[in-house]
């Protein structure tokens, strides 16, 4: 994916007690930016925050192709895949 900007919401903080409430305004922040906003980076993204994140990550012809190209070189699922939230093999075709 690519636009004529990107944005990055990040929130950092050292106290663990804040955890709960930080992660809510980053994800608060984000659902915020959802109707002006083409997809995601997909090395910035939170995969767990949506489970169509990595789906959203690419162009559905380079989707697909990254389907194919998983489905010759690893047909049994061997490597771990970052586009499924639970690692599975899955066609990525649209």
């Amino acid at each position: 994916m690519s636009g004529s900007a990107f944005v990055g919401i990040y929130g950092i903080w050292q106290d663990a007690a804040g955890d709960a409430e930080n992660e809510q305004w980053v994800r608060q922040t984000a659902r915020q930016l959802e109707p002006i906003k083409v997809g995601h980076y997909i090395g910035e993204t939170d995969l767990t925050a949506n489970a169509d994140r990595a789906r959203l990550s690419f162009a559905a012809p380079n989707r697909q192709r990254l389907g194919q190209l998983r489905n010759k070189y690893d047909p049994n699922g061997v490597f771990f895949s970052y586009l499924e939230p639970n690692g599975a093999l899955r066609d990525l075709t649209p």
